[in-house]
């Protein structure tokens, strides 16, 4: 095992899995992890920005791993953890939640981790760590047959597309999700979806179909007497008055 997958996976065993002590690790306990969940551990580490990878030389394929300043910290200093963020805590007890919920193959709480987790990493700009997550839970949610989790998993598909600019997959996704929330009776999240699309729509240039979606959005979340709901809409349905050159009406 190369070096610096070692400590790699040594850190993430010690502060995220918490399975044993530092001290009390090992060499067996790294030859029973098969590599592919090795990587899997590693791109976890490079998630919550402790671990990085580069490359020997800018064209070469090969590339290795390492700490970034904050892990070596972190790594060499258990103190160092007091130091965390509410974020990094959150998402570092997400992980550790997850990696229970695998071993003890619970299907209740592993979706909503997983769901959890991508947002985390949608938060940080980890977009791809963010569509494994995301992918991981649709597919779960086909197995399952959970429709609700199927739809979490394709809204927050569309939230990656949307931050990496692709609109038209990030409605496509989202239209698909509204769909189902809107089968499954599931108002308010039907409502967060259609506020989500007027925003994408708005920043397609097509201010029509978003007033439409925003209209619909806060007569759901009128239905359910979600004034939080019905506040944020009204928010962006201001913003888009503006935008459109009815300062009256946006007021």
């Amino acid at each position: 095992m190369p070096f610096d997958l070692e400590y790699g996976c040594r850190y993430l065993i010690r502060f995220i899995v918490s399975r044993k002590r530092a001290e009390e690790l090992e060499e067996s306990d790294f030859k029973n992890i098969s590599e592919q969940e090795l990587l899997t551990y590693i791109n976890q580490l490079m998630d919550l920005g402790w671990v990085k990878e580069q490359k020997l030389k800018e064209k070469d394929e090969f590339v290795i791993y390492a700490f970034t300043e904050k892990g070596r910290r972190m790594y060499e200093n258990p103190n160092a953890l007091m130091s965390l963020t509410d974020s990094e805590r959150e998402h570092i007890m997400f992980l550790r939640k997850l990696d229970a919920a695998r071993r003890e193959e619970d299907l209740i709480n592993i979706p909503p981790l997983l769901l959890s987790l991508a947002q985390c990493c949608l938060g940080v700009g980890r977009y791809d760590s963010a569509l494994v997550y995301a992918v991981e839970l649709q597919n779960l949610a086909e197995r399952i047959k959970s429709l609700y989790f199927k739809a979490e998993s394709l809204i927050m598909q569309s939230k990656i597309d949307n931050a990496r600019g692709e609109l038209d997959a990030s409605i496509k996704s989202l239209s698909e999700g509204i769909r189902l929330f809107r089968e499954l009776g599931e108002k308010n999240r039907e409502a967060e979806a259609l506020r989500l699309a007027g925003g994408i729509l708005v920043k397609m240039g097509d201010f029509d179909n978003a007033m439409k979606h925003f209209e619909e959005s806060l007569d759901r979340f009128a239905a359910t007497n979600n004034s939080k709901g019905v506040a944020k809409v009204k928010t962006s349905m201001g913003i888009l008055h503006a935008m459109s050159g009815d300062y009256d009406t946006a007021e």
